[in-house]
């Protein structure tokens, strides 16, 4: 009688082992191409390193409407880097700015009213939409730029509020507003971006912005003293 019982048991785990290995094939083949593109996916991330190839200083130089070179100086570019680590081109790819927001001394962080949400540049180009990034890939956006405050007569990036010796920040957004809040003062600013794509999640960074105002011709002592990034 107990020999009969254990077999029907065996019976009985037997159907339910076939029928639940049935069931996962099923679920398998169902699921297939919605696993396949999860694993396939495109996963974009963004860093700053505030040293070269990132940041970087470099010559430029400043035309009248001629042609004719005005001035030649150095200037700070500065740069983001987007990242695709997964395993599929990312397609359409922006930068968006949301939000600024500026820490005064009093270390309570308050939000630039007047900043409008728009897209960063991408590096090299006018493109605020990069068509592709490659798997494994990446490419530079344009955060900004910091000019010679001693040419601030020829280059033209003033702001009334900034003393002539101080630095200005030059934000690279998809237009130059005429209220000048891509213009940033002397002080340390978080500004809010999503990074996002056709075919991938979206995803939220800060990035902190260390600007003294203070201008130095060492490339080391500038991203030291003078301009900082980092992102979280």
């Amino acid at each position: 009688m107990c020999l009969e019982k254990l077999n029907m048991t065996k019976s009985e785990l037997a159907v339910w082992v076939g029928a639940a290995l049935t069931f996962l094939a099923i679920l398998v083949a169902l699921l297939k191409e919605e696993l396949q593109r999860l694993w396939r996916r495109p996963v974009l991330n963004i860093s700053v390193k505030t040293q070269p190839p990132d940041c970087h200083v470099g010559l430029t130089k400043y035309y009248d409407p001629k042609g004719s070179v005005l001035a030649e100086a150095n200037c700070y570019y500065l740069r983001l880097w987007v990242h695709n680590k997964g395993n599929s081109p990312a397609t359409n790819v922006q930068v968006f700015a949301t939000k600024l927001l500026m820490e005064p001394t009093s270390k309570k962080t308050i939000e630039v009213e007047n900043f409008l949400p728009m897209n960063l540049r991408w590096a090299h180009t006018k493109e605020i939409f990069r068509d592709r990034i490659a798997p494994k890939m990446g490419r530079h956006c344009d955060l900004g730029h910091v000019a010679d405050p001693r040419l601030k007569h020829i280059h033209n990036e003033i702001r009334p509020d900034v003393p002539k010796d101080k630095t200005v920040l030059f934000i690279d957004l998809e237009v130059a507003p005429f209220t000048l809040f891509h213009l940033l003062p002397p002080g340390n600013y978080e500004l809010k971006l999503i990074i996002a794509a056709d075919n991938c999640r979206p995803i939220k960074k800060v990035l902190k912005i260390m600007h003294s105002g203070n201008w130095f011709d060492d490339e080391k002592t500038m991203f030291e003293k003078g301009i900082n990034l980092t992102i979280e």
